[in-house]
């Protein structure tokens, strides 16, 4: 459900004042009566109160045969997300997929960027406020006019600092690039008092953008310092926050992504070509020059050198503004009737793809702003019952067991790829579809979001349910 931001009823103390006299009510009746109640203690006409809770998702609900009205006492998390659907890629999914599955076990308000208003989604188990608008401080007092939920998620640390400026819990969820290049401003962020003339000199904006992530870790790190829980996507990410911020690994909590059900296909053995059949890889990935980490030129070079000696397809699902170069990279290399580009696809239509796939070929190259901080691909791969080729880099080898769901390989250049493929064209037969579903069974959403949301309690310090009294 998408929710219009009503300024009416979220300026000045209305919304605290509203919400601590529906708190003082816990477990009388929310009808009209009680809105009209709330309305004249915080000043509030009855309908901009009614407005207010229909807003917050405070539902009168009936209970039993007795027909008593009681407000419900789901804990209501209030996650913040600045990658969300319709935008593209794995942080968007992840955030999409997270909302859905913590809804199943708490009332769930998204907040987003400001871009996605007039979107129109599909109805969801919780609310979307189209929001942010990427300036920290600017955020920061948008979201205190927000109604306050019982505890904030925040999925990326640029927010940490929201922990600083409310009252109500936060947990802070990092997935690596986020405070390793922080892009999300604010009034002292160092760029808006740089002169005109110095922001048409590359030399002057490339320090004054240096300077601006000094502060932004900086404030990061402060705002971790004071969050309720931290939480990272893998061991990998949990190391990196610890030597880029400081903050003490033993406080900080692995939550890996979790996957789609789809992906999950039918629990039948899946047939083993020939040694000497053609060989079937596919990738996934962004073709942008923003995610060069996911290293597919490398993949089509090392492709050409497996050619030799190999029949062997390979099938790019993925768009951007790198694509026109790696189809004349895949046509320079003789490659035109050997590499695939299906551009973007849907989910259903990645998993149809992997039912004809032998290997998932993702071998990241990392850099020290730019990570794989876990690769959730790999894992949907596994859920297919196929294996990966990956390279040790960044957190990806949290989602893939060497030898049982994948292989790794020590380096990311296309030799060592290529070195990679033949490895397991030569070993094909010795992984078990079946074994490596087993191991994609730890990274079901539904396991994923239990254990978040009982450390999210925990850590908050707030109870997992409040049911209404007798």
């Amino acid at each position: 459900m998408l929710v219009q931001w009503s300024w009416e009823v979220t300026k000045g103390n209305g919304p605290r004042l509203l919400r601590e006299n529906m708190r003082s009510h816990a477990g009388r009746c929310a009808d009209a009566k009680t809105c009209e109640t709330a309305a004249g203690t915080c000043g509030l006409d009855w309908r901009s109160a009614k407005m207010f809770l229909w807003n917050r998702k405070r539902v009168c609900r009936t209970k039993g045969d007795r027909g008593v009205n009681c407000m419900s006492k789901q804990i209501k998390l209030g996650v913040v997300a600045t990658e969300f659907p319709p935008a593209i890629g794995g942080m968007e999914q992840h955030a999409v997929n997270l909302a859905h599955s913590l809804a199943e076990h708490c009332q769930v308000t998204v907040f987003t960027t400001a871009e996605h208003r007039g979107v129109q989604y599909e109805k969801t188990p919780y609310d979307i406020v189209p929001c942010l608008t990427l300036d920290l401080e600017y955020d920061v007092n948008t979201l205190k006019r927000s109604g306050f939920p019982d505890v904030w998620l925040v999925l990326n640390a640029g927010y940490a600092p929201l922990s600083l400026e409310i009252q109500e819990p936060v947990v802070v969820y990092c997935h690596g690039n986020d405070f390793l290049k922080p892009w999300i401003s604010g009034k002292r962020g160092g760029l808006e008092y740089i002169p005109r003339f110095a922001a048409r000199t590359p030399y002057l904006w490339s320090k004054a953008v240096t300077l601006r992530s000094m502060v932004a870790r900086k404030r990061i790190r402060k705002g971790l310092s004071h969050a309720a829980g931290v939480y990272v996507n893998s061991s990998f990410t949990k190391e990196l926050l610890r030597a880029s911020t400081g903050t003490i690994a033993n406080t900080v909590k692995v939550h890996p992504p979790g996957i789609a059900s789809h992906f999950f296909l039918a629990d039948t053995k899946r047939s083993i070509t020939a040694p000497d059949a053609e060989l079937r890889l596919l990738t996934v990935a962004r073709l942008s020059s923003a995610a060069r980490k996911k290293n597919v030129d490398n993949l089509i070079r090392a492709v050409a050198r497996v050619a030799v000696d190999l029949p062997v397809r390979l099938t790019i699902v993925g768009d951007g503004d790198l694509a026109s170069d790696l189809k004349s990279l895949a046509g320079t290399l003789g490659l035109g009737d050997t590499v695939s580009f299906l551009g973007i696809l849907a989910g259903n239509d990645v998993r149809s793809e992997l039912e004809k796939t032998d290997l998932f070929v993702l071998a990241s190259k990392s850099s020290k702003t730019d990570v794989e901080s876990f690769g959730i691909v790999y894992a949907e791969a596994a859920a297919a019952g196929v294996p990966s080729l990956i390279s040790r880099s960044g957190g990806a080898v949290d989602a893939v067991a060497d030898g049982v769901s994948g292989i790794i390989i020590e380096g990311s250049d296309d030799i060592a790829i290529a070195e990679g493929i033949k490895r397991f064209a030569r070993s094909r037969h010795q992984f078990d579809s079946r074994k490596i579903r087993e191991f994609a069974e730890q990274f079901q959403w539904s396991l994923i979001a239990e254990r978040l949301f009982h450390d999210i309690c925990v850590d908050s310090g707030i109870t997992q349910t409040l049911a209404c009294p007798n």
